[in-house]
């Protein structure tokens, strides 16, 4: 349910495949543009009594140009691959002050944009998904779609469970630490975290939806009436 659910897959082949193409991809174009500016340069100085402008010149403004153009092109590619050029989530910002259990205790439920993305991009039916925790550190998970579950398959199913929960705060870092008593894949209990976002009450409770490389998030929030 989140990034630190035992330990997800990590594919540092495919990435390592992704950049290389990548950079592959950039190096063409650079080269193609350094031909091109060569070229242009080559025209304007051809008649130079110089050999040093009439050779050396558009030799360097070739090498130049290709190695500018590549730099540009594949930090662009990493930046935008990094999110550098996203809006960022305001749900999903680590709170600025300490978080309490009267800020988490009582009914959440899934907000529009996430019922949306589950509709759309998960293929399940929408339902009604209710995350409840009480004062007594108990909590009780209703209908949520199984691509949130703690390593589990996504087969378009929804499961419940129920379990303890605290928070827990590290290094300016907070989120729920959660036992499910019970889930498919894991009959004897699974121990994961459910991360908390927003900078300030109310806040919000999210977890990755499948793949956390994906960046689909589901994000819940407190019912009003909540104490």
């Amino acid at each position: 349910m989140s990034d630190i659910i035992i330990c997800p897959a990590c594919q540092p082949f495919f990435w390592a495949m992704g950049l290389f193409i990548y950079a592959a991809s950039a190096a063409l174009v650079a080269i193609a543009c350094g031909a091109v500016v060569s070229a242009i340069a080559y025209l304007l100085f051809r008649k130079s009594r110089r050999k040093e402008t009439r050779l050396v010149l558009p030799c360097s403004m070739a090498v130049l140009t290709t190695y500018v153009v590549f730099v540009g092109i594949f930090s662009f590619v990493c930046l935008w691959f990094s999110g550098a050029f996203s809006t960022p989530d305001e749900r999903l910002f680590t709170p600025t002050q300490p978080v309490s259990e009267e800020d988490i205790v009582g009914t959440w439920t899934l907000d529009s944009a996430s019922l949306e993305l589950m509709e759309e991009e998960g293929g399940y039916e929408i339902s009604t998904d209710t995350l409840t925790f009480s004062d007594e550190g108990t909590f009780e998970l209703v209908n949520m779609p199984d691509w949130c579950g703690p390593g589990g398959p996504e087969t378009g199913g929804f499961y419940s469970s129920s379990g303890t929960w605290q928070i827990w705060e590290y290094s300016g870092e907070c989120g729920i630490f959660v036992h499910f008593a019970s889930v498919p894949e894991f009959p004897d209990g699974v121990y994961t975290q459910l991360n908390i976002g927003g900078k300030e009450p109310p806040y919000y409770i999210w977890m990755w939806a499948g793949d956390p490389d994906a960046g689909r998030v589901m994000v819940f929030e407190r019912q009003e009436g909540g104490p």
